[in-house]
């Protein structure tokens, strides 16, 4: 069998279960080993060796892929191995005598509380300003915020407030509360809209692309001069504020989505950081109180 064969059978099988970004990840990651083999050996699943997955690894390092993108890329061949041994694609595991690549600890990086009134000060085109509202104040990724649809969407007309219904990872149901800012925020914007399915939508009645909302928030970043200004720091920004103000990690956990609540935690050096760079600037020569 082609090793592109097995890898679109592979993918193929994800598709009941996995989010639209893992199979867009896992399609990226794999069509890197497809291109290896054709250039290394030959389009044949018996291309796939620990030697070909080493050089593999070896390549994307010399690249400049971080050690968080390695271990994604591993993740991928990892899981593509285990289910070519269980369709009897090879006898043994290839990714088996391949080192195990770590994932690095990496702190959130929520936005300052400067570059956040900043990005809160735009004046922008009311779409914009939805997409704003929802990654301010739902914490939500950008692949779910993306494909948010109309009926998933409830508010109380009454209060303003109301819920979000998204799916997440490993097409879990994911509902997320919304604050009374955006609720009124989002009624407007509805209201503006003619009948549709998706909250951002294209002419052609398609969800956008992530990519699509990735390149907004860029463009937010250069006028409000934030550096790495993506949308996954809102994320980082909702969690780190709601420890701020006294959140229960549990019910912060909850509302992140996290599997696991040592991720969650992760908030928490953060803040310790911050407090302790605040701390600092009691240090050095200071005049004396009278």
């Amino acid at each position: 069998m082609r090793l592109s064969r097995a890898v679109s059978d592979f993918i193929n099988s994800l598709r009941p279960s996995a989010a639209p970004d893992t199979i867009r990840a896992y399609q990226s990651d794999l069509g890197l080993l497809e291109a290896l083999a054709r250039t290394e050996a030959q389009d044949s699943v018996l291309a796939f060796t620990t030697e070909l997955a080493n050089l593999y690894f070896l390549k994307q390092s010399a690249r400049g892929r971080s050690m968080m993108t390695l271990h994604r890329y591993q993740t991928s061949l990892r899981a593509f191995a285990r289910w070519g041994v269980a369709q009897r694609l090879w006898a043994a595991n290839p990714m088996d005598r391949v080192a195990m690549i770590r994932k690095p600890k990496r702190l959130p990086r929520p936005f300052k509380r400067s570059e956040r009134e900043r990005l809160l000060a735009l004046e922008l085109p009311l779409v914009e300003q939805v997409i704003r509202g929802v990654l301010y104040y739902t914490g939500l990724r950008v692949g779910p915020v993306s494909r948010i649809r109309i009926r998933d969407i409830e508010i109380l007309p009454e209060t303003g407030r109301g819920t979000i219904r998204t799916i997440g990872k490993g097409r879990k149901e994911h509902i997320v509360p919304i604050p009374r800012e955006l609720g009124i925020l989002l009624q407007g914007y509805l209201e503006s809209q003619s009948p549709r399915l998706f909250l951002f939508q294209t002419k052609a009645g398609k969800a956008w692309d992530r990519r699509a909302i990735e390149r907004i928030v860029r463009r937010w970043g250069t006028l409000a001069e934030v550096e790495q200004c993506v949308p996954h720091r809102f994320r980082h920004t909702y969690a780190t504020m709601l420890f701020e103000r006294g959140g229960d990690p549990r019910k912060i956990q909850h509302l992140l989505a996290h599997a696991d609540l040592s991720t969650t935690m992760l908030y928490t050096e953060v803040l310790a950081d911050e407090l302790a760079e605040t701390a600092q600037l009691l240090e050095g020569p200071q005049e004396l109180m009278p």
